[in-house]
């Protein structure tokens, strides 16, 4: 939000900015129906609803610091114990359909007894079952003590987090969004390449 808040900076004094947060389903359709001006979510397939493409994020490996798989640098998704996974329901519907194909493409096979339908309940999930899951990068920040991140080794799928409005809808404000989104996808990318490089972001040897 500070992305956003720094493209708009000059009109926060003279607008009514309020935020939420949903599913992204569920924005998509907010979007749709005119009930918000702007939505960061999935590319979820909405009529008249537009998207811009911010970020592209890795998918990480999520689970216990204690776990045998930590104490490595980098995952193979094979490794992982297909009991042991924690699957997705329909809700995030993008990030399943990613997820899957990558595990056919490599021929693994999951048997999901538990399934995350946000990123709340899968870190809930994963620290109270002992389970793994995979989700995007934008997570880490969220993880508690007893939760870590490791990239998957090869080459790891990604998500796409855009910007989504309707072309149609009137709003100054939006347009002046729109015009300076550029700078927020720089702003993003700038961010993305510090904590990249950061020491504290790298995993253990």
């Amino acid at each position: 939000m500070s992305h956003v808040t720094s493209v708009l900076r000059a009109q926060l004094k003279d607008i009514d900015f309020r935020v939420s947060s949903d599913f992204s389903p569920d924005i998509g359709e907010a979007i749709q129906r005119g009930e918000i001006d702007l939505g960061f979510c999935r590319l979820e397939s909405q009529p008249d609803v537009s998207y811009k493409v911010i970020a592209h994020e890795p998918i990480l490996v999520i689970l216990p610091a204690d776990h045998p798989l930590a104490a490595r640098s980098a995952i193979d998704v094979r490794d992982i114990d297909p009991d042991s996974f924690i699957g997705y329901t329909g809700t995030p519907h993008v990030l399943r359909g990613i997820v899957d194909r990558y595990l056919r493409e490599r021929g693994v096979v999951v048997s999901p007894v538990h399934a995350l339908d946000g990123i709340a309940t899968g870190i809930s999930l994963v620290a109270s079952t002992g389970g793994v899951t995979l989700l995007p990068a934008y997570v880490e920040p969220l993880l508690p003590r007893s939760l870590v991140s490791r990239p998957l080794t090869g080459n790891a799928p990604v998500i796409e987090i855009a910007a989504g409005y309707r072309a149609d809808n009137p709003s100054p404000i939006l347009q002046v969004f729109l015009e300076n989104i550029d700078q927020l996808i720089a702003s993003k990318a700038k961010a993305a390449g510090i904590a990249q490089t950061s020491p504290d972001s790298k995993p253990p040897p």
